[in-house]
């Protein structure tokens, strides 16, 4: 009774784990134009529950092991590779990227996403590993909100022209062609 229900238990959690990782990966590959990138590798963006999950099955594993042998070791199996999958769509969630569209600071989370036409002042302040670039936006609801991105020095410069280039400088306005019907009327 308890080897099955632990078994049903580690297949809901591997199908959650499996299907984070697949939507991880589905939205990382919709991003579209990337002029750059790079890993946020501050402290608050390590992956720390997952990791945290693995070590206290493996904790377990080692006293089940030890004290009842009737619970099957593939039940931690699976525990351990689901919190693998958790760890695998942290990681590849905590990536920054810059495309001519905007500023995606984690794949998972859209309020972590701005336009830059949505973008009507920013600032940066200086931080000890890099800088802060904060951007004021105003989101699809109309409420004004604030999007921070911390920068590696590596890339300061990089992001700093990037990021005047495309809210500094007048963008030429192209006219959208019209196809179709319109088109020969007009």
């Amino acid at each position: 009774m308890v080897n099955a229900l632990h078994t049903v238990l580690v297949l809901a959690f591997l199908g959650v784990t499996s299907t984070l990782l697949a939507l991880t990966v589905a939205r990382r590959l919709r991003i579209r134009g990337v002029a750059f990138s790079w890993k946020a590798a501050r402290p608050a963006r390590l992956p720390v529950w997952p990791i945290l999950f693995m070590g206290v099955v493996a904790v377990l594993y080692v006293y089940a092991a030890n004290a009842i042998p009737e619970i099957a070791p593939d039940i931690f199996t699976g525990y351990l590779v689901g919190a693998m999958l958790w760890l695998m769509s942290s990681l590849l969630s905590g990536t920054v990227f810059v495309t001519r569209y905007g500023i995606v600071r984690d794949a998972l989370r859209s309020d972590a996403s701005v336009a830059w036409v949505q973008v009507y002042d920013y600032f940066e302040a200086s931080e000890g590993r890099g800088v802060v670039f904060v951007f004021m936006y105003e989101s699809a609801d109309g409420s004004h909100r604030r999007l921070e991105v911390a920068v590696p020095k590596p890339y300061v410069e990089v992001f700093r022209r990037y990021v005047r280039n495309r809210l500094e400088e007048p963008q030429a306005i192209v006219p959208e062609r019209t196809v179709g019907r319109q088109a020969l009327e007009g």
